[in-house]
């Protein structure tokens, strides 16, 4: 039960992760001056236009880059979630070897 965890949590980080993507994307494709009503302003900080677009293009790169964090994060979970379950799985096919103490050969005779 206990490896489902990590898949569970490395699902959440991917879904996420696709979120983060999407708000990083609508900073470039959904801006808008509002050139002819402030109530279409969308994503606008100042008053020109090339600055907006260096704030946003900054804004689209810091959730690129957490975007890509998150999938990292959630793919190392699931992996580790897997090397988990293969290790219990592998110790309950293989039986445990009993090691047989051999006494020390003298070489006095």
């Amino acid at each position: 039960m206990k490896t489902k965890k990590w898949t569970i949590w490395g699902i959440i980080f991917y879904v996420h992760s696709v979120f983060l993507l999407a708000l990083g994307i609508d900073r470039v494709n959904g801006y808008n001056s509002g050139e002819y009503s402030s109530d279409l302003s969308k994503h606008v900080y100042v008053g020109g236009d090339a600055y907006n677009y260096i704030i946003n293009s900054n804004m689209l790169t810091a959730f690129f880059v957490l975007s890509a964090s998150f999938f990292v994060a959630g793919t190392m979970l699931i992996v580790t979630g897997s090397i988990i379950k293969a290790i219990k799985t592998n110790q309950a096919q293989t039986p445990v070897q009993q090691v047989v103490k051999q006494e020390p050969v003298s070489t006095q005779q």
